[in-house]
């Protein structure tokens, strides 16, 4: 067996998504993915100081669908726009209607912005 250091947080990968009937199962992962995009990491690859992940949300709102990445300094999720702010209870609301899930990702340190605009 070969291994080899990826210079990743364990965490950069996964994925939850919440719908209206398992708030109380995703609700958990959501909080341990957003408690590691808060978590300092050291990566040599991307040059010092990151956090281990950084959080993606993918939803419907206002009747579009639409990305945001979380913002560990002001705790809650910025549009990939930057033009709107949730937080985390108003993200994680939208989700409590049938055909509204939202799917929360960690990605790579330096790509949540990225990956908030792909739709």
């Amino acid at each position: 067996m070969l291994a080899y250091d990826s210079d990743l947080a364990p965490v950069v990968g996964q994925q939850v998504t919440l719908r209206h009937d398992n708030a109380a199962w995703a609700g958990a992962r959501i909080d341990l993915l957003i408690q590691r995009a808060q978590t300092p990491f050291t990566s040599k690859a991307l040059g010092g100081a990151v956090t281990e992940c950084e959080l993606v949300a993918h939803g419907v709102d206002e009747g579009g669908l639409r990305g945001y990445v979380y913002d560990p300094v002001h705790r809650d999720f910025v549009s990939a726009d930057g033009r709107k702010r949730r937080s985390d209870a108003a993200l994680r609301a939208l989700a409590s209607s049938a055909g509204q899930e939202i799917t929360y990702t960690c990605t790579l340190p330096g790509s949540g912005r990225r990956v908030a605009l792909l739709r």
